[in-house]
């Protein structure tokens, strides 16, 4: 596989003069004095597809085998980051991606034979980082750009904090960043644009694949504040938040509004309480967004305002009635989309779980359970869950009343846990409240399950039979 990444074979060289078409790159010809006229190269595709092949096979297998795979790392590191910059761009593409897998992978390695000390990894993370940002910056190809953010914002989600350490990448990330959001990069210069993208970008596509790299850019600010920190990280979200706002005014488009409040929502997941001073900038336009027609940049306004409402701190707590009532107005719109109502519902749970005594739980807790089981967001099922047996677990006045369609919901999601997004974590924190429910209310417990159908209470009284 080595050889098939060195191999020069199929590669041709063209040069300026057209009484001299082209010469294979092993030619005797003196190379240094034909380098000033060679206008690019080609190469047969079944080269491509080979050297292709083996770059992500030599990625697969370092992160299948894992230490194993150390003996070759160096070696095999060496040969793809020289790909980086080969002439063909699905070679580029699958550089970018497996240098990251590389990298992970000897991460991973580390971490699993117990080293603590990870400077080792330094000199194969920071020149990924720099020469995939570089990518992003400059590269024509759009399909290596995105190939590059991604890897970029994998490579941060796996190793962390540590991928920053080394002198310049972080630099690289931002500038890379603000580059896509500015439309600065080579792949977003209309007259920059591959023969190879000119068919695709002939149909009209051309704004549609530069939102998605702008949407990738947007994946990794996330990333790079969860390694970094909230705090580090603070200054860096003044200085994007401005480039985000900008496209969530009234004349941008569905895709604009929706990725700018999107990504905004993940940072405030990404750094938690360091929000706290950008309350009184953020809050006017989640609450804005709440208003607007589109499905999902309401979904999206929902869940940042319920993520502002519990980071946010006394600065957003004194808004709490203000916030419950707008989302209320949310839930009862007619005929509102399913996930937009799996966000109120989360939302409201984040608030209670954050301030209780903020939130009138008299009227919020019975929404709740009429809001459940979620129907499509099944990613918030861990904070609804989580705030609902809580709640339980507390005997919580203003659910134990409605115990009965909570026993149902129950009844559902254990039933049939896939179809609802339910983990084993969630089942298992389920029974272990619905067993304590049946030890300490054992009589009550056994009224409401005659109430349930039958198949719900076979299902409950099997998960409180369990050992």
């Amino acid at each position: 596989m080595l050889d098939s990444l060195r191999s020069k074979e199929g590669v041709v060289t063209h040069y300026a003069d057209s009484s001299n078409i082209s010469f294979k790159l092993d030619d005797d010809e003196d190379e240094d004095e034909l380098e000033e006229d060679v206008i690019g190269h080609t190469v047969e595709n079944a080269y491509l597809e080979e050297k292709e092949d083996a770059c992500n096979a030599l990625g697969e297998i370092a992160s299948r085998v894992g230490a194993l795979f150390a003996p070759f790392l160096k070696e095999v590191y060496a040969e793809i980051f020289e790909l980086i910059e080969y002439p063909a761009a699905n070679i580029r593409k699958a550089a970018v991606t497996n240098v990251s897998r590389l990298c992970c992978s000897f991460h991973d390695s580390l971490v699993q034979s117990g080293v603590t000390d990870l400077s080792d990894l330094q000199q194969f993370v920071e020149p990924a980082i720099v020469a995939l940002m570089d990518k992003v910056r400059q590269d024509r190809d759009r399909g290596v750009v995105m190939a590059s953010l991604e890897a970029i914002t994998d490579l941060l989600k796996q190793v962390k904090v540590t991928a920053l350490s080394g002198d310049g990448s972080l630099d690289a990330i931002v500038m890379g960043i603000r580059h896509v959001f500015e439309l600065k990069t080579a792949c977003q210069d209309a007259e920059s644009d591959d023969e190879s993208e000119d068919e695709f970008l002939m149909e009209g596509n051309q704004a549609e694949y530069d939102g998605v790299v702008i949407e990738l850019a947007g994946d990794l600010l996330p990333a790079l504040a969860s390694a970094l920190g909230g705090q580090l990280f603070a200054p860096y979200f003044a200085g994007f938040l401005p480039l985000l706002l900008a496209r969530n005014k009234k004349s941008s488009s569905v895709a604009e509004k929706s990725f700018a409040i999107g990504t905004i929502s993940e940072l405030i997941r990404s750094v938690g309480t360091t929000i706290k001073p950008f309350v009184k900038h953020l809050l006017p336009v989640f609450s804005s967004s709440l208003k607007d027609s589109d499905d999902e940049v309401r979904s999206n306004a929902v869940f940042g305002l319920g993520l502002l409402a519990m980071y946010g701190g006394e600065e957003i707590v004194r808004h709490y009635q203000s916030i419950l009532q707008a989302l209320m107005t949310v839930l009862h719109i007619p005929s509102q989309a399913p996930r937009v109502v799996d966000n109120v519902c989360a939302a409201f749970c984040r608030m209670i779980a954050s301030h209780p005594e903020a939130v009138q739980q008299e009227e919020v807790v019975p929404v709740i359970v009429q809001c459940l089981p979620l129907k499509e967001d099944h990613e918030e099922n861990s904070t609804v869950f989580g705030c609902l047996l809580q709640l339980l677990q507390q005997r919580n006045p203003q659910l134990m009343p409605h115990l009965a369609s909570v026993l149902s919901v129950f009844a559902q999601v254990l039933g049939n846990p896939s179809s609802y997004g339910v983990d084993d974590e969630i089942q298992r924190n389920i029974v272990v409240v619905l067993k304590d429910l049946g030890s300490c209310f054992q009589q009550e417990v056994q009224t409401l399950l005659s109430s349930l159908p039958e198949e719900q209470a076979s299902i409950l009284l099997t998960a409180m039979s369990s050992q």
